[in-house]
Protein backbone atom coordinates (compact mmCIF):
# COMPACT_ATOMS: atom_id res chain seq x y z
CA UNK A 1 0.00 0.00 0.00
CA UNK A 2 1.51 3.62 -0.85
CA UNK A 3 1.88 5.69 1.98
CA UNK A 4 3.31 8.66 0.93
CA UNK A 5 4.96 10.46 -2.35
CA UNK A 6 7.95 13.14 -2.12
CA UNK A 7 8.35 15.23 -5.40
CA UNK A 8 11.92 16.98 -4.81
CA UNK A 9 12.41 18.30 -8.19
CA UNK A 10 11.59 16.46 -11.16
CA UNK A 11 11.69 13.27 -9.17
CA UNK A 12 9.01 10.97 -7.19
CA UNK A 13 10.30 9.13 -4.21
CA UNK A 14 7.21 6.93 -3.30
CA UNK A 15 7.25 4.87 -0.10
CA UNK A 16 5.02 1.35 0.20
CA UNK A 17 4.51 -0.98 3.25
CA UNK A 18 2.78 -4.19 2.90
CA UNK A 19 0.53 -5.89 5.67
CA UNK A 20 3.46 -7.96 6.65
CA UNK A 21 6.19 -5.60 7.38
CA UNK A 22 8.09 -4.91 3.51
CA UNK A 23 8.78 -1.35 3.20
CA UNK A 24 9.75 -0.35 -0.10
CA UNK A 25 10.95 2.67 -1.38
CA UNK A 26 10.76 3.39 -5.44
CA UNK A 27 12.66 6.83 -7.17
CA UNK A 28 10.72 7.61 -10.77
CA UNK A 29 8.92 4.30 -10.66
CA UNK A 30 12.38 2.01 -10.30
CA UNK A 31 12.51 0.02 -6.74
CA UNK A 32 15.55 1.21 -5.06
CA UNK A 33 15.57 -0.17 -1.83
CA UNK A 34 13.29 -3.15 0.36
CA UNK A 35 13.43 -4.05 3.83
CA UNK A 36 11.43 -5.72 6.02
CA UNK A 37 10.45 -4.14 8.95
CA UNK A 38 8.63 -4.58 12.52
CA UNK A 39 9.69 -1.51 14.34
CA UNK A 40 10.70 0.56 11.54
CA UNK A 41 13.95 0.55 9.06
CA UNK A 42 16.80 2.76 7.31
CA UNK A 43 16.36 3.10 3.57
CA UNK A 44 19.61 4.85 1.75
CA UNK A 45 19.47 5.83 -1.96
CA UNK A 46 20.72 8.22 -4.38
CA UNK A 47 19.28 10.35 -6.98
CA UNK A 48 22.22 11.73 -9.51
CA UNK A 49 25.04 12.76 -6.67
CA UNK A 50 22.58 13.57 -3.72
CA UNK A 51 22.41 11.05 -0.68
CA UNK A 52 18.75 10.62 0.41
CA UNK A 53 17.47 8.44 3.37
CA UNK A 54 14.37 7.65 4.26
CA UNK A 55 13.91 6.52 8.17
CA UNK A 56 10.41 4.73 9.61
CA UNK A 57 10.01 4.41 12.79
CA UNK A 58 6.66 2.70 14.38
CA UNK A 59 6.82 2.27 18.28
CA UNK A 60 4.24 -0.80 18.94
CA UNK A 61 1.11 -0.27 21.24
CA UNK A 62 1.53 3.00 21.02
CA UNK A 63 -0.49 6.01 19.00
CA UNK A 64 -1.04 3.32 15.17
CA UNK A 65 1.13 5.69 13.46
CA UNK A 66 4.53 5.30 12.44
CA UNK A 67 7.32 8.72 11.25
CA UNK A 68 8.78 8.76 8.55
CA UNK A 69 11.98 11.12 8.08
CA UNK A 70 13.69 11.71 4.71
CA UNK A 71 17.10 13.06 4.93
CA UNK A 72 19.34 14.84 1.87
CA UNK A 73 22.91 14.76 2.55
CA UNK A 74 22.47 14.01 5.98
CA UNK A 75 19.49 16.54 6.75
CA UNK A 76 16.12 16.07 7.73
CA UNK A 77 14.12 17.90 4.99
CA UNK A 78 10.62 16.43 6.10
CA UNK A 79 8.72 14.35 8.66
CA UNK A 80 5.81 13.21 8.30
CA UNK A 81 3.31 11.28 11.12
CA UNK A 82 0.79 8.68 9.13
CA UNK A 83 -1.72 7.14 10.88
CA UNK A 84 -2.29 3.41 9.77
CA UNK A 85 -5.23 2.05 8.67
CA UNK A 86 -7.41 -0.17 10.72
CA UNK A 87 -7.22 -3.22 8.36
CA UNK A 88 -3.67 -2.95 9.23
CA UNK A 89 -4.07 -2.90 13.03
CA UNK A 90 -6.49 -5.81 13.18
CA UNK A 91 -4.31 -7.49 10.97
CA UNK A 92 -1.37 -7.18 13.58
CA UNK A 93 -3.59 -7.92 16.24
CA UNK A 94 -4.28 -11.21 14.93
CA UNK A 95 -0.92 -12.26 14.09
CA UNK A 96 -0.07 -11.44 17.80
CA UNK A 97 -3.50 -13.55 19.39
CA UNK A 98 -2.16 -16.01 17.09
CA UNK A 99 1.13 -15.99 17.86
CA UNK A 100 0.19 -16.13 22.14
CA UNK A 101 -2.20 -18.98 21.47
CA UNK A 102 0.73 -21.24 20.10
CA UNK A 103 3.09 -20.19 22.31
CA UNK A 104 0.65 -20.96 25.35
CA UNK A 105 -0.44 -24.60 23.56
CA UNK A 106 3.20 -25.08 23.17
CA UNK A 107 3.94 -24.27 26.90
CA UNK A 108 1.19 -26.51 27.99
CA UNK A 109 2.51 -29.87 25.75
CA UNK A 110 5.88 -29.24 28.05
Amino acid sequence: MKYYEYNIGSDKIEFFNSYFGKETILVNGKKTSAKFSITGAEHKFKINSTEFEIITEYKLFDDHKFNLYLKKDGELIDLKYIELNKRYRLITIGIGVFIVFWMVKLYNSI
